[in-house]
């Protein structure tokens, strides 16, 4: 299992050799010498491990016993940042997934997950989690698709994603920006190639959970094509002297900015 150490993309990262140095397939030790804990309701910052949440566990048995796919575990821990129309529909390929305790408490009732094994990887998850709050980003460019005829134009530009920079507003009119792992940055002819993987096939590579790893490469040896997409894992801060500023369900907002455009993402802090 990886966890996390956080270091600062190398720039222009065009080719394999110079992306993957900014990917690092972390130690346990090194993300506990960079972290403490995380707060049993949503993102507010305690100094104990916070405990499995039954009601969130028995949502996802639920949902698992239904027959519904994953995607009904995140409710409001995801956020979707960006769409692109895919030549027949809008599909949600930009995201923002926070890592909370009851997003994982569904996650392990989804899988039928009990007893010592619930508690083993709870516990190897809050190891790596430990005082700090986590959120996976994901952005694409994209070709565009003709809605007539399909056919796809060669029109995204990659090298926007070379530097990519978020900030969150911390109040007011002040911006600070956030520490942020790349963990994942694909390069393709064809926008399908790219997205093939969904943000719980990713994290397991890096941080205990329980669902099935990606059977594909997080990053593309050979740069073909004008599609990418990256992720990124994000460290939000954590603030002692107000910790009612990082609260489930208060307000948040980033600012991404990338080679040619910047964007304001509004968000709610996940409740639990």
């Amino acid at each position: 299992m990886h966890s996390l150490v956080f270091q600062k993309p190398a720039e222009n990262n065009c080719m394999v050799g110079a992306l993957l140095p900014s990917i690092l397939f972390f130690t346990q030790s090194g993300l506990n010498s960079l972290t403490g804990d995380l707060g049993a309701d949503g993102l507010q910052s305690t100094r104990v491990m916070p405990e499995m949440i039954q009601a969130q566990i028995e949502l996802g048995g639920k949902i698992a016993k239904e027959g519904r796919g994953p995607d009904r575990l995140n409710l409001d821990a995801r956020w979707v940042v960006g769409k692109w129309f895919d030549g027949s529909r809008q599909q949600e390929v930009e995201e923002l997934v926070f890592l909370t305790p009851g997003l994982l408490s569904r996650w392990i009732g989804f899988e039928g997950i009990d007893g010592a094994e619930a508690k083993n990887l709870w516990g190897r998850f809050w190891d790596q989690m430990i005082g700090k709050q986590y959120a996976f980003l994901r952005l694409a460019r994209l070709d565009r698709v003709d809605w007539h005829d399909g056919d796809t134009q060669a029109s995204a530009d990659p090298s926007a994603l070379d530097n990519v920079r978020v900030l969150i507003n911390t109040s007011g009119n002040e911006w600070k920006s956030l520490q942020m792992q790349k963990i994942q940055d694909l390069q393709d002819r064809s926008p399908q190639l790219v997205l093939r993987d969904k943000w719980f096939q990713v994290i397991p590579s890096f941080v205990a959970w329980p669902s099935a790893v990606s059977k594909f490469p997080l990053v593309s040896e050979i740069r073909w094509g004008k599609n990418r997409l990256v992720s990124y894992m994000l460290e939000f801060p954590v603030d002692e002297s107000n910790p009612k500023l990082y609260t489930s369900g208060g307000k948040g907002m980033l600012k991404i900015i990338e080679g040619d455009r910047s964007r304001i993402v509004k968000f709610n802090y996940p409740r639990n």
